[in-house]
Order: structure tokens, then C-alpha cells, then sequence
């Protein structure tokens, strides 16, 4: 007779003792492959981190972004956008990055940019990762002075700062201005991915309001061994030396569009080894439906992005067929949600209506070989053959004020979307947070997100903390929320949000908080090869390991903590229908000690068993500790005081 066991382990985390865990169980399926992922991780219901500016009105979290890895230590950073912070001037602005760490973003920013032309409300503070512009293995950032005057009134700029091993330098590293009154260049601004193939990470920026010649743009430049300086040639950037650039009516003029208020990479939509970039234009019309918005695509190639971009030659595009709902406001890569190695796009309309009155919509549409024209079948998008959808279905909830790529966030191999809700309601108690807003996120899958196609159907919520402080808000640009890499090294994505009215207590001061994935997962390895397909099958004479890490916090005053950790393990004979329990596991409890500093721990527990062909040889336990200097008392993380549990069903068979 073939026997099959199950293990089941449970993580119950904490610094009180916890008793075991049961469960109902039935027989597994124990099928010889399957495509399922381990079930581990998944965002923390409160924030991990927060930061504002103690300035009234700085309206900090504006703008909030990856910065990637700007160090190269192996964990992502963030950048923080306060384009009204009071500095040099009134309203001048300012930047800041926050290192990973193994415990997340640090408490004090690292760097600090104020505006190297400082000027009366020059706003400086819309904030975005650069990418590896000169391909040098470090990320680089840039942050934009939207109001910059130099000859030209509000023509804006860009300045980049490149990465290194030390971080951020103090000086900026590469510039562009638009020299073109009321451009207000750099309103918004990404890193465009690489779309010509050479190896280089290449930018985007917006410029939407060309108010004397009525044509806003967006531009891209292209990156070098010697970043966008182009080989020494191009020590500033303007719209003469860009690379590519598109253009289309201001909303200024009759036939506005207010093309370049949204710019991005799309990823890589037809699987061609080009990045794709998109252009929203919130207000543009195509003659029956008013201000309906749209948001054109262009295919990257060998040679970049082809002839300048209009609004008609666009390789692809879609449009909302509702009237001032500000489709493609927000708009971004939704990375690769269905899993089928092609990038898709995500784009947000915050007051789409249907019926309930701006209760927001988001859609998405997935890449294929032919694009996002899926075959052949789709030259151009609407609402009615979006690939996914959810709307807010509650007044003014405001759903798609924000969008994008949440990374993969539960560690499925498929990469989940975000969705801002200025207009969510948070309940606290008994009492219910008006305006909070909210970050939402939908998981991906082989088959895309799921859902009802509401914003209750959300996998995941981040919201806000205080009434009005809208998460999400379109304040001054789009980039209210974004994914935050991998802040702790965890191998899960982490979401950064801003809430720009936030009041702690200085009114307007503005927040930015972090998401961090809970802060334990598990690792599966066979005779010692890792491996996240479940359920997983070894043979005789076989090893398993399942390995639990933890971040446990040695607090409050004493250097000694002793710490419980209840982990029941049971080994479980499915040779019955019913199954019968073979041996547990016992609790383990030990001591950390250290006599000089609290420290935050990385605990590792081990459970390692090998089996013969008729019983089950030996389980052994092991457990290791590896101290990091801990942060202020007020960065205790919430699991400190929370219990984390994670059920991991885990299929042996001994074929």
C-alpha cells in the first residue's frame, strides 16, 4: 500500500505564549504536478512605517515612489515627494529618501534634495525611480521642479541624481529643462524601461500645458554608458536633444486633450525584449463623448520608439465612452498578472459613473504577441473588452485616482495591481473615518485578477487613519501610491502610499506610509534544493526541510526576552479516508539575550524530516538567531503586539 502524509505547520508568532492549533482536514489531492504556489506573506493590515514633515501645509506624500536600490545593498528604497514645503523659499519643496533595510525603510531619511534652483512656489517634489540610467547595477531617481523659471515663466525641469554604492550624491547628475513658458515640464515623470534594448534604462516626462503654442508633450530620453548626458553630448536635456517625443492639443485650446498628464512605461506588452511606454490625456475628446480621456501606447523597438508620437499614430490606445470621468488620470504597467510573460496596462477613472455617482472605475488589459490588441481582435479599448474591471459601486469612493503594479505581494509567481480610493470610509471601532481614503490591491492569477468587480471584492486594503487625510487624493499630480520594492529583503513586494493632507497634528503636513509584507515566510526545501510548487513529492530516503523566518523584537527595558513560539507539526496517515495523527511536534520556547542593545532578531526555525518506506525516520529541530541594531522605541513593529498565522498544507507521498 502507498502511503501518503501530510504535514501541517502552523506559525503563531508573539511575545505570549500560544496554544496549538486545530483543524478539520480532508484527504489531500495528491495529483503528480500542479501549478500552486506556496501560500506565504501577504501585506500587513497597518502600516510598518510612516514619515512626515512637521510643516504646516507641505503636503508631504504628494508624490511617492520606488526609488529601487539606489545603494546596492540588496534592498529597495523609497523616495517622498513635499512639493509645498517652505525651504528657501515659499512652496519651494523637497525630496527624501529612505534606504531598505532588513527591518524596512529607514526612520530618518538618508538624503534630502531641496530644489537646486530654488524659487518661489517652484513645487519642486514630483518624485520616480529613473531606473539604472548608465547601467552602472545601482538605480537612479529624479525629481522634478514643476514651476523652475529660468528666462521662461514655470517652464519646469528634471533633475536626476545617479545611484552608487554610497547612495545618493549631493549634486545632481543630469538635467532638462523645457524652455518654453507655462511648459511646466516634469508634472509627471517615470522611468520609461528600456525601449530601445540597448541595456540602458531611458525616462519619460510629461509637459502638458504648452499654454502659447496650445500642443503639450512628453518626452523621452535615452540612457548610456555615461547616463542621459549621451555620451557627453547632451549635458541638458531640452525638447531639441530628445530622444522621442509626443505631442497633442493642450486643454487649453477647443480640441484639448491635456495629453502628458500621465506618462509611464508599460512594461513590455508584446513580448518583443521592448519596454512600451503610455501617455494619458484625461480631457481628450473624439467628438461623441466629451473630455471622455484616453490613453495612447507606443512599442519600444531596436530603435526605439519610432516617429514622433500623435494621438493618430499611437500603436495602440483606448478611451472610456463616458464624459469627464478622468480616464487615464491615472495609468500605468500593471506588470504581468495573468502570468502569460507579457506585460499589461492598468488605468484608472476616478469619476467614472455607473451608475453610482464617481464611484470610480479601474481596467486592464493584457499584452500578447500582437500587443494589447490581443490578436488582432482589438485595435483599440474600451470599457466593454477590458480584460478586467472593478468599480467602486459606492458614491464618490473616487475608485482609480491612482494605479499600478503592486509587484507580487503573496509570493504566487504572478504580479497583483493597486488602486487608490481618496473617497474610502475607514471604520475604527464603533466610529466610521470619513475620507480616509485607501490603497486597494487584487491578487493576479493564471486567469488575472479576481473579484466581483467591486472595490469590496479587493484581496487587500491600506487605509488611512484619519478623517479627510484621503490616501490616494489627486493633489498635484498623479503618484499618490506606488509598489515600494522590496523594502526588507523579504523577496515580497511592499506598497508605499501618500496622504498629502494628513494632519499629526500639523494641519496639512502631510504622511507617507509604508505596507510591508507580514513579517514571516516560509521556505520549502527538498534535500536541500528550495522549491514553492505544492504539494510537493519526494521520494525515499528524501529530506524536507520547512524553514519559518520571523522578525522578533527584543523589547521593552530588560536585555533577556523569553519568546514562545507555538509551532504545532503534525504527521498525519492518509492511508485511511479519514486520516490518523502519527506524532506532534512540541512547542518550542528559548531565550534571547543581549546585553548591550535591544536587537531585532531574524529567527529561523527548521524542521527537517526524512522518511523510509514504511514510517516516518526522524523529525529534528533546529533554530538560529541573527541580530540586527534595532531602531527607536516608537518603530516597534505591530507584530510585536499581534499574533501572525500562516497554514501551510504540505503533501508528502512516497510514490
Amino acid at each position: 500500500m502507498c502511503k501518503r502524509l501530510v504535514i501541517t505547520t502552523v506559525i503563531l508568532i508573539g511575545l505570549i505564549s500560544l496554544t496549538s492549533l486545530s483543524t478539520g482536514m480532508a484527504a489531500p489531492d495528491v495529483a503528480t504536478s500542479t501549478t500552486d504556489k506556496v501560500p506565504t506573506g501577504g501585506l500587513a493590515a497597518t502600516p510598518a512605517w510612516s514619515y512626515e514633515s512637521n510643516q504646516p501645509g507641505a503636503e508631504l506624500g504628494s508624490s511617492v515612489s520606488t526609488a529601487g536600490d539606489v545603494n546596492g545593498d540588496g534592498y529597495d528604497d523609497i523616495i517622498v515627494g513635499a512639493p509645498l514645503y517652505s525651504g528657501g523659499a515659499t512652496n519651494s519643496g523637497r525630496a527624501y529618501v529612505f534606504y531598505g533595510s532588513p527591518i524596512g525603510p529607514s526612520v530618518t531619511p538618508d538624503w534630502i534634495a531641496d530644489p537646486p534652483y530654488v524659487n518661489h512656489e517652484g513645487r519642486f517634489g514630483i518624485v520616480s525611480t529613473a531606473g539604472d540610467v548608465n547601467g552602472d547595477g545601482y538605480d537612479d531617481v529624479m525629481v522634478s521642479l514643476q514651476n523652475y523659471d529660468n528666462g521662461n515663466l514655470d517652464e519646469g525641469a528634471v533633475y536626476v541624481w545617479y545611484g552608487s554604492a554610497s547612495g545618493l550624491g549631493t549634486s545632481y547628475d543630469w538635467m532638462a529643462e523645457s524652455n518654453l513658458t507655462y511648459a511646466h515640464m516634469g508634472i509627471v515623470l517615470d522611468s520609461a524601461g528600456d525601449v530601445n534594448g540597448d541595456g540602458y534604462d531611458d525616462i519619460i516626462v510629461g509637459a502638458h500645458r504648452y499654454d502659447y503654442n496650445d500642443v503639450a508633450h512628453a518626452y523621452v530620453w535615452f540612457g548610456s554608458a555615461t547616463g542621459l548626458d549621451a555620451n557627453g553630448t547632451r549635458p541638458v536635456g531640452y525638447p531639441s536633444n530628445a530622444d522621442w517625443y509626443a505631442s497633442a492639443p493642450t486643454y487649453t485650446s477647443d480640441a484639448g486633450h491635456a495629453f502628458g498628464t500621465r506618462v509611464s512605461t508599460a512594461g513590455d506588452v508584446n513580448g518583443d525584449g521592448y519596454d512600451d511606454v503610455l501617455v494619458g490625456a484625461r480631457d481628450y475628446s473624439d467628438g461623441s463623448d466629451s473630455k471622455e480621456g484616453a490613453v495612447f501606447v507606443w512599442y519600444g523597438s531596436g530603435t526605439g520608439l519610432g516617429d514622433p508620437g500623435t494621438t493618430a499614430n499611437a500603436d495602440w490606445m483606448a478611451v472610456s465612452n463616458q464624459a469627464d470621468c478622468r480616464f487615464g488620470w491615472a495609468a500605468d504597467t500593471a506588470g504581468d498578472i495573468n502570468g502569460d510573460g507579457y506585460g499589461d496596462i492598468i488605468v484608472g477613472a476616478y469619476i467614472y459613473d455607473n451608475p453610482d455617482n464617481s464611484e470610480g472605475a479601474v481596467f486592464a488589459w493584457y499584452g500578447s504577441a500582437t500587443g494589447l490588441d490581443a490578436g488582432g481582435t482589438r485595435p483599440s479599448g474600451d470599457p466593454s473588452n477590458a480584460d478586467w474591471w472593478v468599480e467602486g459601486n459606492e458614491e464618490k469612493l473616487n475608485l482609480g485616482s491612482t494605479v499600478g503594479t503592486a509587484g507580487d505581494v503573496n509570493r504566487d509567481g504572478y504580479d497583483d495591481v493597486f488602486a487608490t480610493a481618496h473617497g474610502y470610509d475607514a471604520i475604527s471601532g464603533t466610529m466610521t473615518l470619513t475620507n480616509t481614503g485607501a490603497v486597494l490591491v487584487w491578487y493576479g492569477s493564471i486567469t488575472g485578477p479576481g473579484g466581483d468587480h467591486t472595490a469590496a471584492s479587493a484581496d487587500w486594503a491600506g487605509e488611512g487613519d484619519q478623517v479627510n487625510s484621503l490616501i490616494g487624493y489627486p493633489r498635484w499630480s498623479w503618484g499618490q501610491a506606488d509598489s515600494a520594492g522590496d523594502v526588507n529583503g523579504d523577496g515580497l513586494s511592499d506598497i508605499i502610499a501618500g496622504a498629502p493632507l494628513d494632519d499629526h497634528p500639523t494641519v496639512d503636513e502631510g504622511r507617507a506610509f509604508v505596507f510591508m509584507t507580514n513579517p514571516w515566510y516560509t521556505e520549502i526545501y527538498v534535500n536541500g534544493v528550495p522549491t514553492d510548487t505544492m504539494p510537493v513529492a519526494v521520494d525515499e530516503d528524501d529530506i524536507i526541510e520547512v524553514v519559518n523566518r520571523g522578525f522578533v523584537n527584543a523589547v521593552p527595558l530588560t536585555s533577556t526576552m523569553v519568546v514562545t513560539w507555538s509551532q504545532p507539526f503534525d504527521l498525519i496517515d492518509w492511508s485511511t479516508d479519514t486520516g490518523s495523527v502519527i506524532t506532534t511536534a512540541n512547542t518550542l520556547t528559548w531565550e534571547v539575550t543581549d546585553a548591550l542593545t535591544d536587537t531585532w532578531h531574524v529567527i529561523t526555525k527548521t524542521f527537517s524530516v526524512s522518511f523510509s518506506a514504511e514510517k516516518v525516520d526522524t523529525i529534528t529541530e533546529s533554530l538560529s538567531i541573527e541580530g540586527y541594531p534595532i531602531q527607536p522605541p516608537d518603530r516597534v513593529l505591530q507584530f510585536c503586539q499581534e499574533v501572525r498565522r500562516v497554514f501551510l498544507p504540505l503533501v508528502l507521498r512516497d510514490d
